[in-house]
């Protein structure tokens, strides 16, 4: 069941494109899988797209938060990693809301706390619906 807290935003077809592609990670891993985060090429690669590209990426990752906030369910947007560190972007920090001057630790137990949030929610299908 989703809980809507507000208007949703709208989505572009490139927004839904990488949204999908987060859904069907989130769908075929397990968050004990080590592939159970997707850096940011292997995720515009899965959406094929010549448009969506690692350094833009977060773009459309900003929408999709805003889009998952709104209906009160977990970020997806945890499982899009930058491939060096092995963590989100700072985008992410602000898209769901954390202060920027949160240290290392802090956004650290916030992004595993989401990850294993967005793998226990089981009603991705039923997100599909609001878009």
């Amino acid at each position: 069941m989703l809980y809507k807290t507000g208007p949703l935003p709208e989505l572009s077809e490139l927004d839904i494109a990488v949204f999908d592609a987060l859904i069907r990670h989130v769908e075929s891993h397990d968050i004990n899988d080590s592939s159970s985060i997707l850096s940011y090429s292997d995720l515009t690669a899965s959406v094929n797209r010549p448009e969506v590209i690692p350094t833009n990426v977060g773009y459309y990752l900003g929408h999709i938060a805003e889009f998952c906030l709104a209906l009160n369910i977990p970020v997806i947007c945890s499982v899009a990693v930058k491939k060096d560190e092995k963590a989100p972007g700072g985008g992410y920090y602000t898209a769901i809301g954390l202060p920027s001057h949160s240290d290392k630790l802090d956004k650290e137990v916030e992004w595993v706390n989401n990850l294993k949030a967005t793998y226990a929610f089981k009603d991705w299908g039923d997100v599909k619906r609001h878009y």
